[in-house]
């Protein structure tokens, strides 16, 4: 008898052990199937001098919402906004424009506000809406 209960036990722990594992495989399973949707381009600016006259931060943060509007997927954040992407690309100059690839990794960075700044962001992003085609 107390063998029979032992065996019952066991058969159901292995059932138990069995069970779980399955779910964990099922939902790893449906988690990397989803594709993640990241942006591609990253505008860390005050947002508010948007419509400064005369001004390469609102230069910049035109013609990131140029690209934006032609599709290209921009995420706006604002520098003391409590980002991950801030964080993990490390983001401590506005404004600041990433480029990343589809797994979040940065192929650029332009930092400032300089003329030469806005020529580079407008030409990187021209290419990635001709990528895109």
């Amino acid at each position: 008898m107390q063998m029979k209960r032992n065996a019952v036990y066991v058969i159901l722990v292995v059932a138990l052990a069995a069970g779980l594992v399955i779910f964990k495989q099922r939902t790893a399973s449906k988690g990397t199937n989803q594709e993640i949707t990241l942006p591609v381009v990253v505008l860390v600016a005050d947002l508010r001098e948007a419509d400064s006259p005369n001004d390469t931060c609102a230069q910049i943060i035109q013609v990131v919402r140029e690209a934006r509007s032609r599709g290209v997927r921009v995420a706006e954040l604002m520098p003391n906004s409590d980002s991950v992407l801030l964080r993990n690309h490390r983001v401590v100059v506005a404004p600041t424009v990433l480029v990343l690839d589809k797994n979040g990794l940065e192929l650029s960075r332009f930092e400032g506000e300089s003329i030469a700044t806005v020529d580079a962001i407008r030409t990187q992003l021209k290419q990635i809406e001709s990528d895109k085609r």
